[in-house]
């Protein structure tokens, strides 16, 4: 499954925000500057992550900025794409032959198990899982 650069996006936000520590706040414009990529589309995933209630947002004139809302060990990585990649397995291909339009239905039938099985598979592992493993996260982005 490829991923939508939306859910890409937000599992940047999220490895950056558990490297900066959970109590420290990060500007939206930090994370788009060390990634290089749209201060508009982050600041969009942002916004979800935030309705979603993956990361809180703070405003203000002095302290501003976001940082997650729940421990890294809470995050399932299933349920990331689960809620950025809703309905991205269907199709919306239309047939005029009876025929190959149940092969299809089929074939989707088919596709939405796969999916099924991966998303199950992701919801094992944490942002901590994928974060802890690799030490060396934290220096990067420091």
């Amino acid at each position: 499954m490829k991923l939508s650069k939306q859910t890409d996006y937000s599992f940047k936000v999220l490895i950056y925000l558990f490297s900066k520590g959970k109590d420290d706040l990060v500007l939206t414009k930090d994370i788009a500057s060390f990634y290089d990529i749209s201060l508009n589309h982050l600041t969009k995933v942002v916004a979800k992550l935030s309705a979603l209630g993956f990361v809180v947002t703070t405003r203000g004139r002095y302290k501003s900025g976001i940082k997650l809302a729940m421990p890294a060990k809470s995050i399932k990585l299933g349920t990331i794409i689960k809620l950025f990649e809703k309905g991205r397995v269907a199709s919306d291909s239309t047939y005029n032959d009876e025929e190959i339009t149940t092969s299809h239905q089929h074939l989707l039938s088919k596709l939405a198990k796969g999916n099924e099985a991966y998303l199950s598979n992701l919801e094992k592992y944490t942002l901590w899982d994928i974060c802890s493993a690799n030490k060396s996260v934290q220096q990067v982005v420091a």
